[in-house]
């Protein structure tokens, strides 16, 4: 199963260096491979975010098919970019997506989308969500661990 977020736009960034510095100016720990062409941003994306390599799908849409998919998704306006970036399972992708849609969204003027539950947010709203996720994923992993602890010591 993979997971889906969008950033819609005002207008693209001209470069991977713009993006890359529109992460580092958040304080945020993802880097993006500097030898690819903003331009030609479709599939896998390799990325290191908090020291591990992982990476996510990124692609541009067109923003009307997109609409056209989530017809209830009131957007607040036209806009005039999509890009997609879409993930599977794995955590790290999940957060490096995350914050690299965030730091997109707020070089470019734009706001997330989150078709899964049809949510609009901004870039400092997406950055919140991001605290959550690794808050949720340390309490999980924290009980995980306990559970498995229990399981094996009964054995």
């Amino acid at each position: 199963m993979s997971v889906e977020l969008m950033v819609l736009s005002e207008r693209r960034l001209n470069s991977m260096a713009d993006w890359q510095h529109a992460i580092d100016a958040g304080g945020l720990r993802v880097a993006l491979p500097a030898n690819m062409l903003i331009e030609r941003l479709e599939g896998f994306l390799p990325v290191r975010s908090n020291d591990t390599m992982t990476g996510f799908e990124c692609d541009y849409c067109d923003i009307r098919e997109i609409l056209a998919l989530y017809p209830n998704v009131i957007v607040g306006r036209s806009w005039p970019y999509c890009l997609v970036f879409r993930w599977g399972g794995d955590f790290e992708a999940c957060i490096a997506a995350y914050i690299s849609a965030a730091a997109y969204a707020k070089a470019s003027d734009g706001i997330l989308f989150d078709p899964q539950d049809g949510s609009l947010m901004s870039s400092q709203e997406a950055l919140i969500e991001i605290v959550r996720m690794r808050d949720d994923f340390k309490k999980w992993s924290t009980l995980a661990r306990i559970t498995a602890e229990r399981i094996g010591g009964d054995s």
